[in-house]
């Protein structure tokens, strides 16, 4: 089965390689990178993070042939009802067909003092390096250290890819429409 990817993220891959291959196990699932999609924001807020994933998918389906597009976006939503904002990564698979299906990962709340960074217009891995002195907030994830190193961010996109794949597990959890 091959996925593409528009990403060069290694833990994003990573995630994608291990929950395809538990979901479709004795399958060989080769994945291809491409360029990320130009105009996705580096930090994006609310509807900007399925956005982001749905055109990061859509940006592997016109750059090569695969069984599946994925693509997946993190940032900061806030629910309603919530004056927080919750840190979070939206998972996008799109088939050559071109249906789709979408799943988030886990929220969680940043410290204060970052969240208002972010907030402003400073991406996450920047704010918590700025912040807690840290210099591989990109490669751990900032989970890594607010968890105390019990959660990683592989686990979290896993967990994102793991949502998104549930319709495809039987063609009645799709439709035409997405």
């Amino acid at each position: 089965m091959k996925i593409a990817m528009a990403t060069r993220n290694p833990t994003k891959i990573a995630a994608v390689q291990t929950v395809f291959q538990r979901a479709y196990p004795g399958e060989a699932i080769i994945i291809e990178q491409t360029d990320p999609p130009e105009g996705v924001p580096e930090q994006p807020l609310n509807r900007e993070i399925v956005a982001g994933a749905l055109a990061r998918a859509e940006a592997a389906r016109g750059a090569c042939e695969a069984d599946y597009y994925v693509g997946v976006e993190a940032g900061l939503m806030q629910l309603p009802g919530c004056s927080r904002w919750l840190s979070t990564q939206a998972c996008a698979i799109v088939d050559a067909q071109g249906r789709q299906s979408i799943g988030l990962g886990p929220g969680y709340e940043l410290p204060a003092q970052i969240e208002e960074s972010v907030i402003s217009g400073q991406p996450l891995r920047v704010a918590f390096e700025r912040h807690f002195g840290v210099e591989d907030a990109d490669r751990r994830g900032a989970i890594h250290y607010l968890s105390c190193g019990t959660i990683d961010r592989r686990e979290l996109t896993m967990t994102a890819v793991r949502m998104a794949l549930l319709p495809w597990c039987t063609e009645d959890g799709l439709n035409d429409n997405g």
